[in-house]
């Protein structure tokens, strides 16, 4: 399948995550942002708090790092196994092959969460009772980049989606 979007993609082992990083750091538009999904938890932050996060790469089984541009994912089955990541890249990618959409996060506005963010955000509750951190105070949306391939017949499927930002209202 033709994945214009996708940059360069591989496999790296768990100990050349920090240095799989710092290459596309250097040669990607600036990340602004990552989700990361633990065996035990979700971390939604600032880029500065990615050492912070890598420290516990045992449990880590799937990162996004994004910006308005382009995302760097690592994502594993599970844990001790290596990773397998791909770099998707906007800047010069047609417009067929792209949808926007926005989604409302799960936040519950009426019960806000007592205590402080672990890592310099805001706290919020979601429906269900759960805790998260989000990176921009008053967000409630996030932006999502659908990618779109075609079949021989010229039908379109999703084929890939990345995270773009977060933003406070629907836009």
């Amino acid at each position: 399948m033709n994945k214009p979007w996708v940059k360069e993609s591989g496999v790296c082992c768990q100990a050349d995550v920090e240095k799989t990083v710092s290459t596309f750091r250097a040669q990607a538009s600036p990340f602004d942002h990552f989700i990361a999904f633990f065996t035990d938890r979700l971390v939604v932050t600032k880029i500065d708090r990615l050492p912070v996060v890598l420290g516990d790469i045992d449990h880590l089984l799937e990162l996004r790092i994004f910006s308005e541009m382009s995302e760097l994912r690592f994502f594993r089955s599970m844990m001790g196994k290596p990773f397998t990541y791909r770099f998707a890249d906007d800047t010069y990618l047609d417009a067929v092959f792209i949808l926007e959409s926005v989604q409302k996060l799960d936040i519950d506005t009426n019960n806000a969460p007592t205590g402080e963010a672990r890592y310099g955000g805001t706290l919020v509750r979601s429906t269900g009772g759960g805790v998260y951190e989000l990176p921009v105070s008053g967000a409630t949306y996030v932006k999502l980049v659908r990618y779109l391939s075609y079949n021989e017949n010229g039908m379109a499927c999703e084929a890939d989606f990345r995270v773009k930002c977060f933003v406070g209202k629907e836009s």
